[in-house]
């Protein structure tokens, strides 16, 4: 079962507006501190308010009161809503670190399920997470995470774009995971990490990796 990230595709841009927010606001703190901690205040208090949007789809249509929910939350931390300058962007802003909070709790939630019914099931690896594409790391960096269910052992698997010769990175590294959970626990030694020039090496290695480990 491929346990992906649980994005809505017809609001991929939208959040990829919301994302943008946060790349606008975060030059604020190098001209005006002061401001730039009153609106993260705010961006934390309007998030908190969404926090009963357990769906993205649900989070996406309340975007429409995004405006209703910053001039509430800048009331709730006494911070006057004209500091804020931009009320769209600051709600973009909420909007995507409660969209973060959201679906992190999708994807623990879905790893989790995924675990149970694999040790129902009797099997002996899980994958606990998969995204992206290994055949186009450059459109989507892929990453894979294969635990074994007995006792959290699991392997990373990644695939990325050098950015200097854009040749695809190949790369393999041991974690361990709550057993229950999928949550990463201990990220290993970064000196075990290893890579490889192709896809056909890195294949190989993920198996042997697995064989050595069973």
């Amino acid at each position: 079962m491929r346990v992906s990230d649980p994005v809505d595709d017809q609001a991929t841009d939208l959040v990829a507006r919301w994302r943008q927010a946060d790349e606008r606001l975060y030059p604020m703190v190098m001209v005006d501190p002061e401001r730039f901690t009153q609106v993260v205040s705010v961006v934390r208090a309007a998030a908190d308010q969404l926090a009963s949007e357990t769906r993205v789809d649900d989070l996406v249509a309340a975007r429409r009161r995004g405006r209703a929910v910053v001039s509430q939350a800048a009331e709730a931390v006494g911070i006057p809503l004209q500091r804020l300058s931009d009320v769209e962007l600051v709600a973009d802003a909420a909007f995507h670190l409660r969209y973060r909070e959201l679906t992190t709790q999708l994807r623990r939630r879905a790893a989790a399920d995924t675990i149970a019914a694999a040790r129902a099931r009797g099997d002996t690896w899980v994958v606990v997470r998969e995204s992206g594409s290994h055949q186009q790391p450059a459109v989507q960096p892929y990453e894979g995470i294969e635990m074994r269910v007995a006792d959290g052992h699991a392997v990373r698997a990644w695939v990325d774009v050098d950015p200097n010769s854009f040749a695809p990175v190949y790369g393999l590294e041991a974690l361990r995971l709550d057993r229950d959970t999928g949550v990463v626990v201990d990220t290993g030694d970064p000196a075990a990490t290893r890579t490889y020039a192709t896809r056909e090496q890195w294949k190989a290695a993920r198996l042997e990796w697995r064989d050595a480990t069973s």
